[in-house]
């Protein structure tokens, strides 16, 4: 049975999500979902969490 590890990583800036992303695809992550929640005592910014995955090395 395939085992993963599991990654998460988050920002209010969705351009930078994506830079930090870049490196951990090209390390074998592949992103599952991304989520979108907003933050009302934060003028209404929206913090988005990316959830990513790879087979764990055993």
């Amino acid at each position: 049975m395939q085992k993963w590890e599991y990654y998460y990583l988050q920002n209010a800036d969705v351009d930078k999500l994506d830079e930090r992303m870049e490196p951990l695809g090209e390390d074998g992550w592949e992103l599952v979902s991304v989520t979108a929640a907003p933050l009302p005592e934060q003028n209404d910014k929206t913090l988005y969490t990316a959830f990513m995955k790879r087979p764990a090395k055993d």
